[in-house]
C-alpha cells in the first residue's frame, strides 16, 4: 500500500468521524453515536405509528433532510 493510499484512508476515516460528532473530544464520539442510534430508532417508531413500513419511513426522512 502506497503512502498516498494510507493518507487517503486516514483522511476518509477522519471525515467520517467528523460527520458523526461535532466535538473534537474522542470521548464524546461514543455519546454522539449513541444519540444518533436513539434518534434513528425514534424515527422508525414514529413511522410505524403512522402506518409506514421502515423503507417508507427512511425515504420520508431522507427527503426531509435533503430539503433543509
Amino acid at each position: 500500500m502506497s503512502l498516498e493510499d494510507q493518507q487517503f484512508q486516514h483522511d476518509q476515516f477522519q471525515a467520517n468521524k467528523n460527520n458523526i460528532s461535532a466535538s473534537n473530544d474522542p470521548a464524546q464520539l461514543k455519546h454522539d453515536m449513541n444519540e444518533m442510534l436513539i434518534t434513528g430508532a425514534k424515527a422508525l417508531l414514529n413511522g410505524r405509528e403512522a402506518g409506514l413500513n421502515d423503507d417508507e419511513t427512511m425515504d420520508y426522512y431522507l427527503r426531509k433532510l435533503r430539503q433543509v
